[in-house]
């Protein structure tokens, strides 16, 4: 839409669209949530780098498995 033909911010402000039944909620009504960023990136990181032990534990069960446990297995 070109610029000239959009209501100013004034105008858009005093639109009947803000004053129709029912009213906005209130600001302290509106539910609020966690920043989802940060949960993400404590998940990644958990997924990412894995318990050294466990991840030891699982190639020597895998090793097992396939009989290539080391040097003379």
């Amino acid at each position: 839409m070109t610029p000239e033909k959009r209501i100013t911010a004034e105008a858009a402000l005093n639109h009947e669209w803000f004053r129709e039944v029912p009213l906005p909620k209130s600001k302290d009504f509106m539910p609020t949530f966690p920043a989802q960023h940060a949960q993400d990136r404590r998940l990644r990181r958990v997924l990412k780098s894995p318990d050294p032990l466990e991840e030891q534990r699982r190639k020597e069960l895998q090793q097992g498995e396939l009989g290539t446990g080391g040097l003379f297995g």
